[in-house]
């Protein structure tokens, strides 16, 4: 699922392409996309970080509608902090949970909503983290 523009020249970036959006795959990482979502992992993996996505039928992703889908998520009270990555603006939220570390994304660019986790065992969340922000960075939406 990932792919080289130039498979001669290791310094490219890896191209992950989803339905609706495509990524970066950090160096010495690797993406398989399944069903429902795809997971992006280090070699030998650590944390492992999900991207899942939904297109609205008829008109723009709201922060009201990314707030909605988060409130499924998350405890009441626990703060939304505003994020931007590229042409994807939303909110992240980090907790812990049954000694995981977790950050979760609710990023939406049009009419395109992007899901994201991350986890990793607790104390660990520092080890990955600029390769995950890396990997954010690099999402792009396909218009077809």
């Amino acid at each position: 699922m990932t792919s080289n523009e130039n498979s001669g020249d290791v310094s490219a970036p890896r191209i992950f392409g989803g339905i609706w959006w495509s990524a970066e795959v950090p160096e010495d990482w690797w993406g398989e996309g399944e069903e429902h979502c795809a997971t992006f992992q280090a070699k030998p993996p650590l944390g492992a970080l999900q991207i899942s996505s939904a297109r609205k039928d008829s008109g723009l992703v709201s922060d009201r509608d990314l707030k909605e889908f988060a409130r499924e998520r998350i405890r009441g009270g626990t703060p939304l902090l505003k994020v931007r990555y590229g042409p994807f603006s939303g909110f992240s939220v980090e907790y812990t949970k049954e000694q995981r570390f977790w950050k979760e994304w609710w990023l939406r660019s049009g009419n395109l909503m992007v899901y994201v986790t991350y986890n990793v065992i607790l104390g660990k969340q520092n080890v990955e983290k600029e390769k995950v922000e890396k990997l954010l960075r690099s999402l792009k939406p396909i218009t077809k």
